[in-house]
């Protein structure tokens, strides 16, 4: 369906962004599901994992994004992603790239080491998604955590989601 991007992140984000549309729904394969969502227009995320004033790597982001430094923005896990209204949104997706190339082109400084921005660059998609769904209004996600073999309506096998075993 589409050109493989050089950055897997990048063709992610393009399937979430332009190819998905208004009822689409993106999951992860290594999803696991128990049962159906129920889906409004609202945009729906797997998990919101954390606030960004959290942990310092991404405290330094919102800055260097010149992000609303009173508003909070929370990291939206995208193993599920449904957009709703949003992917009419010519704008949202716009938004979306513009943080993505951002955050994929910041270098390292003296608070954010190689490390730090490797691990920024190998989540410049949710990055994006997150931002740019947040700064458009509200969404859902389907799980408040994620346990391996929890019996919720999905589970994620990836153990960046689960927290390992």
């Amino acid at each position: 369906m589409i050109e493989v991007k050089p950055m897997w992140q990048e063709t992610k984000l393009e399937l979430i962004c332009e190819k998905m549309g208004v009822d689409g729904i993106y999951s992860d394969v290594d999803m696991f599901w128990n049962g159906r969502i129920k889906l409004s227009e609202t945009p729906l995320f797997f998990l919101k994992e954390y606030e960004f004033s959290e942990y310092s790597q991404t405290k330094r982001l919102k800055n260097l994004l010149g992000l609303d430094k009173d508003l909070s923005f929370f990291m939206l896990n995208v193993s599920l992603v449904f957009l709703g209204e949003l992917a009419q949104l010519k704008e949202f997706s716009s938004r979306a790239y513009e943080l993505f190339q951002k955050i994929s082109s910041i270098s390292y400084d003296e608070v954010l080491g190689k490390r730090e921005i490797s691990s920024i660059h190998r989540m410049s998609e949710q990055l994006a998604l997150s931002i740019a769904t947040q700064e458009f209004g509200k969404f859902e996600y389907l799980k408040e955590q994620d346990f391996i073999m929890d019996g919720g309506i999905a589970e994620s096998f990836y153990l960046g989601a689960t927290k390992g075993f």
